[in-house]
């Protein structure tokens, strides 16, 4: 799937858009700053460090338990939000290679939405390392 990036999309979380920024000037190309591919909202657990506290990490991503929080964006509410943030980049940019830049929990959802939820329901299965990519065909996808 090589060939010429056509437009980028980023989060607006300044990690995000300051990688944009660096990808769009080597290409030329604007970026173009799109809410919806924030990272989800982790509220009240913001900061909190997953390896000292393993379990409720994997709770946290786990699309079956589907947790309420007090602020946190619950799991299934975060993956349908990126669903229609998918389903809005086909629509928009059909035809086109698009170059999303956003966060690890933003790759999650892609995959959910794209490959389907774990039977198990854990999304960390989708887990990709920092910096690393995705690649995805959907201009065939319903």
């Amino acid at each position: 799937m090589g060939g010429k990036i056509d437009v980028i999309l980023a989060s607006p979380l300044l990690r995000a858009r300051e990688t944009a920024d660096i990808i769009a000037e080597k290409f030329g190309l604007p970026v173009v700053i799109v809410d919806g591919l924030r990272e989800r909202d982790f509220g009240e657990f913001e900061g909190r460090i997953k390896t000292l506290y393993p379990d409720w990490f994997n709770s946290f991503w786990n699309y079956h338990e589907n947790l309420r929080y007090q602020r946190a964006e619950n799991v299934q509410d975060f993956t349908r939000r990126i669903g229609s943030q998918i389903d809005e980049i086909k629509a928009k940019y059909a035809g086109k290679k698009v170059l999303v830049v956003a966060h690890g929990g933003v790759g999650l959802a892609f995959l959910a939405n794209l490959k389907g939820v774990p039977a198990d329901g854990d999304l960390l299965k989708f887990l990709i390392s920092n910096g690393e990519s995705m690649i995805f065909d959907i201009a065939d996808e319903n």
